[in-house]
């Protein structure tokens, strides 16, 4: 099982296309996070985490938004850690 944020950028989307026949692929977004709906799941076989997403808003700072992505990074990874 692999994880992966950023699947509708161009790599996430190319990411995709290059597991989909070995892996199966669990699209985790930044609305998962936001509303702490974390879905990633305790499993018996190895799991990986793919960050590859990052967002992009026009309407704050760009350190604002960079301090929030990163928070959100670290609430990704936290979780991950703790169900992994």
């Amino acid at each position: 099982m692999i994880y992966l944020t950023g699947a509708n950028g161009l790599i996430g989307t190319r990411f995709q296309q290059f597991c989909k026949n070995n892996f199966e692929v669990k699209v985790l977004t930044y609305r998962d996070l936001r509303t702490d709906k974390i879905f990633i799941d305790s499993h018996t076989e190895p799991t990986c985490l793919v960050h590859l997403g990052w967002s992009s808003n026009t309407r704050t700072s760009v350190m604002d938004q960079t301090k929030l992505d990163v928070l959100n990074s670290e609430i990704l990874f936290q979780k991950f850690h703790e169900k992994n």
